[in-house]
């Protein structure tokens, strides 16, 4: 047995860690974000609710989807499977979408209404950015796609289909 063949199955469980991992910090954030639309004008809960998001998004979701996409391209080379199978192409499709939407759309949009929540709460009322950081609902809506997302590529993993 060579070596490096060892580290499979250890890499393999910290793939599965890791997708739990994300998908705690995912299945969260739809909660959370959930609840921020009950705070009607309490500038304490918004900010704590936009807070404990940008807390999900770095702690969990962010190094979630990175740790376990890298692993997943590990797995790839190690059992040998390539990026022929359709399943393995269409889940690195998937990842793209929810790595691009968490990085791209979700962190600077929920950093940005953290602050401007912070801000307003000092200022106690609510100040133009929060209110135009609370017209965006791109963010709070990703929160519903990225649990999507992650409940495909559990699926496409576990039975590969095609």
């Amino acid at each position: 047995m060579q070596p490096w063949k060892m580290f499979i199955p250890w890499m393999w469980t910290l793939h599965l860690l890791g997708a739990v991992w994300l998908s705690a910090g995912v299945l969260s954030g739809t909660v959370i974000f959930a609840q921020l639309k009950r705070t009607d004008g309490d500038l304490n809960g918004r900010a704590f609710g936009l807070r404990l998001a940008w807390r999900l998004m770095t702690l969990f979701v962010v190094p979630g989807a990175i740790f376990t996409g890298a692993m997943g391209f590990y797995l790839l080379h190690a059992f040998r499977i390539g990026f022929l199978p359709g399943w393995v192409k269409a889940s690195v499709v998937l990842y793209f979408i929810l790595l691009a939407g968490i990085l791209f759309v979700q962190v600077p949009g929920v950093r940005r209404a953290k602050q401007a929540a912070e801000a307003s709460r000092a200022a106690g009322a609510p100040t133009p950015e929060l209110l135009a950081a609370e017209r965006n609902k791109l963010p709070a809506i990703l929160t519903h796609v990225n649990s999507l997302l992650v409940l495909l590529l559990i699926l496409l993993m576990a039975f590969k289909p095609f």
